[in-house]
């Protein structure tokens, strides 16, 4: 993937990050409503869980499109100052 798209790529995945920040906040304020007693809980705590799976992989994703972009740069400008000196 060429910087242009990790870039892009990247700007995506952290604005998917912000959404499920604020989609997991309300899921905690549902569960937190519903207590243990009512049976719709579990459902609550399901999606709950569900959610912030799914926000570890995409904060994963995240961290190794930053990683890849990074590399990509570093790359692009010739290395690190010491690259070569072995």
């Amino acid at each position: 993937m060429d910087q242009r798209a990790l870039e892009q790529h990247l700007s995506e995945v952290n604005a998917d990050l912000t959404v499920g920040i604020k989609y997991i906040e309300r899921r905690r304020q549902i569960v937190f409503l519903l207590k243990e007693a009512d049976p719709r809980a579990a459902g609550a705590k399901r999606l709950l869980q569900e959610a912030e799976e799914n926000q570890a992989i995409l904060a994963a994703e995240a961290d190794r499109l930053a990683k890849e972009l990074a590399a990509l740069s570093l790359a692009g400008s010739g290395g690190p100052p010491w690259y070569g000196a072995c």
